[in-house]
């Protein structure tokens, strides 16, 4: 590696951390009515999600959030990452951003009427070479959790290709 590309590196990864920094911790409140469209749109009736007694006698403390209404959480707090990230990555440093996919894992069921937080960390960047160059992975690890902080509900790991200019 080349020692403009290590300068570059480098100031790519401590942006990441900065932005990271300024995003801070993310509150949410689901919304259920939004929450009630959501699953109508996507034709999902599973009473867990519209009545309470019935989540309770399931054994849950309230309605459940679908698992797939999480990347609702999870996506704006990634767009966020990468429009913070654009004015500042793109001059002289970054040439392109591909985002590769995200895999979500889920470890335990959400409830409305309960306050989340999502944490977000940013992981070293990892080079990569392939027929078009060299670049560098990323992966943005956004954590799903109580407001205590010591429950996780889900992961949502975003990989993304980033260039070198």
């Amino acid at each position: 590696m080349s020692d403009d590309d290590s300068k570059k590196l480098a100031t790519m990864k401590e942006i990441m951390k900065e932005i990271i920094r300024k995003m801070g911790i993310l509150e949410l409140e689901p919304n259920e009515k939004e929450i009630s469209k959501f699953c109508n749109l996507i034709d999902d009736i599973n009473e867990l999600y519209f009545d309470k007694e019935v989540a309770i006698k399931a054994g849950f403390e309230d309605k459940v959030i679908p698992p797939g209404y999480v990347m609702n959480f999870t996506v704006p707090a990634t767009h966020n990452f990468i429009i913070s990230g654009g004015s500042e990555f793109v001059p002289g440093i970054i040439k392109g951003v591909i985002h590769v996919g995200s895999i979500v894992e889920y470890y335990n069921p959400m409830t409305v009427n309960k306050g989340y937080i999502i944490k977000t960390e940013v992981s070293d960047p990892v080079k990569k070479t392939g027929s078009k160059g060299s670049y560098y992975s990323v992966i943005i690890k956004l954590s799903i959790l109580n407001e205590k902080k010591d429950m996780v509900y889900a992961i949502d790991n975003h990989e993304f290709f980033f260039k070198l200019s």
